[in-house]
């Protein structure tokens, strides 16, 4: 009876021959190469970032979405870097990761600062300020005032009309507003006039 030969299992990654006694699936060398790369945050581009998945993430301000986002991006392959040993890079078990990513956003400063720095979030895609280092928030589109072009050409803030509501007595310049502004003005000329009706004392000397 012919005896047809047994196909050994084989690595999947390296095509190598497997042993009889391995249920792993790859061989050694294959799952120290995975252990080493998944044992810390790999370095990834700057276009890392720009990945629409990650870019809406960090624009809804939500971490969570962003670990998960950075986990499932297409950098590492076809398959995403498993929950496991990124909730070991972050400090938290599977179980937390998987409630951050699909929870409400953290909001604890010292929690987020830490998470960006070991997944080497550039500052300048982040709502909050790392430790050490300046943040300098983009101004907001309706918070930048067009200069006039008085100011342009270098000669100062124009003077505030004469007859605005409010002058500098509102906040401390010394000059009287509007109102009290003509309420002097009217004691004044009623004073004015007052001094002109009045009778003139003759002298019954003088000629």
């Amino acid at each position: 009876m012919a005896r047809f030969p047994v196909a050994h299992p084989t690595c999947p990654r390296c095509g190598g021959r497997l042993a009889r006694d391995n249920d792993g699936g790859r061989c050694a060398p294959c799952q120290a190469a995975e252990r080493d790369r998944l044992s810390q945050p790999p370095t990834v581009p700057a276009t890392f970032w720009e990945h629409e998945p990650v870019r809406r993430a960090l624009t809804d301000r939500h971490l969570g979405r962003v670990i998960r986002a950075f986990r499932c991006h297409p950098y590492h392959g076809r398959n995403p870097l498993p929950q496991g040993p990124v909730a070991g890079w972050l400090g938290i078990t599977q179980a937390q990761l998987s409630r951050v990513e699909n929870g409400s956003p953290i909001v604890h400063l010292d929690r987020l600062a830490h998470w960006a720095q070991v997944l080497r979030i550039p500052a300048k895609h982040l709502w909050f300020a790392l430790p050490d280092q300046p943040y300098h928030p983009a101004p907001e589109a309706d918070e930048q005032q067009p200069a006039s072009p008085r100011e342009t050409a270098g000669l100062g803030t124009p003077p505030a009309p004469a007859d605005a509501a409010t002058t500098a007595s509102d906040v401390g310049g010394g000059t009287t507003d509007r109102r009290q502004f003509h309420a002097l003005a009217a004691l004044a000329g009623i004073a004015a006039t007052g001094s002109r009706s009045r009778p003139r004392k003759w002298c019954t000397t003088c000629p």
